[in-house]
């Protein structure tokens, strides 16, 4: 490949409520040729404003933000960009949240621990349209796939709990 030829590089978004995450991600995705960063949100809704006026390849979601947190903010990018490349870079490694965030139309789950190889290598497959999850979360998703779902006299059971019904009465 010669000096002069342009290589098309990554358009990312980086959306954090913390300055220095932000920072942080941008200076890693920084040192690469192949990415470059377009903006910083700082809460769920400039992430929203900006996914749409920005187009990014890639946008790096935080899920707790003020304003609108990540969770909302993804289901709207994607209900006006079906394509949006979002993954999400989060501290909570609950398979709740992660099947959240997929179900909103996240294409992938890092933890904030992750490696920079493993950050750039996420980016990468979500802008060539894969998926990424963090290698340390696939066990308990996979856990959570082989668990039976709940029977109909287990959810029944579970509304008479949180309605505060005594043993008693649920039992009849």
């Amino acid at each position: 490949m010669s000096p002069h030829s342009k290589v098309r590089r990554i358009r990312v978004l980086i959306a954090d409520d913390h300055p220095v995450t932000r920072d942080g991600l941008a200076a890693l995705l920084g040192r690469r040729p192949d990415f470059e960063v377009m903006g910083e949100a700082c809460n769920g809704e400039q992430a929203v404003s900006m996914a749409s006026s920005l187009q990014p390849d890639v946008i790096l979601m935080d899920l707790r933000m003020p304003v609108l947190d990540g969770f909302a903010a993804i289901e709207q990018i994607v209900r006006s960009h079906p394509n949006a490349g979002i993954l999400v870079m989060s501290t909570y490694d609950g398979d709740e949240d992660v099947r959240r965030a997929l179900r909103a139309g996240a294409r992938g789950y890092l933890l904030k621990d992750s490696s920079r190889e493993q950050v750039w290598e996420a980016v990468r497959a979500v802008f060539s349209g894969g998926n990424a999850i963090s290698p340390s979360l696939v066990p308990q998703m996979a856990a959570a796939l082989t668990q039976p779902e709940l029977t109909r006299r287990e959810l029944e059971v579970l509304r008479c709990l949180s309605r505060g019904e005594s043993n008693k009465a649920i039992a009849l």
